[in-house]
């Protein structure tokens, strides 16, 4: 198993129970009203569900959740596009203005 993870400087453990808690709350969105379809694929619906969760997330309830978010802000994720050479790329994640705090 740790050679599947050995280039994430991580430990493997945590990275699959990543990989299980993020699969599974992908499945939930898919499952409920956070989809959307484009012929017969079906994706989640990550901002929509962040709009709609967001008067409901309180980060200060714990100082480990509250440091979570704080670190997402100061270090976010980059996004994944399809480049016009058809190659998978990564950007800078954007903040819409669109869309609540949460996203």
């Amino acid at each position: 198993m740790d050679t599947a993870f050995r280039h994430l400087h991580m430990p493997s453990d945590l990275a699959c129970e990543f990989l299980v808690v993020f699969a599974r709350m992908e499945y939930a969105l898919k499952a409920t009203r956070f989809a959307f379809r484009n012929r017969n694929d079906i994706f989640a619906s990550w901002d929509r569900f962040a709009n709609e969760a967001h008067e409901r997330f309180h980060a200060e309830t714990s100082e480990e959740l509250k440091a979570a978010v704080d670190f997402l802000w100061d270090f976010p994720p980059r996004k994944q596009f399809l480049a016009d050479d058809e190659r998978v790329r990564f950007r800078d994640f954007e903040i819409d203005p669109a869309q609540r705090q949460l996203q």
